[in-house]
């Protein structure tokens, strides 16, 4: 799957099988990994919340 249908394909809960909310794109500040962009210090990833039990799940723009 690329990055844009990624984009706009909904994140499924691991957790109980909802669609999830997105809900911002965070830098990843752990170092463990260099971000793609230099202007930013590390990679993007979006952050996604189950409106039906509450579990966040990240994934890598």
């Amino acid at each position: 799957m690329t990055n844009t249908a990624q984009a706009t394909a909904p994140m499924i809960c691991e957790k109980c099988g909802a669609a999830m909310n997105r809900h911002a794109t965070k830098i990843d500040y752990s170092g463990e990994e260099p971000g793609e962009d230099p202007a930013f210090d590390g990679p993007l990833n979006e952050v996604h919340t189950c409106p039906n039990c509450r579990h966040t799940q990240l994934r890598r723009v």
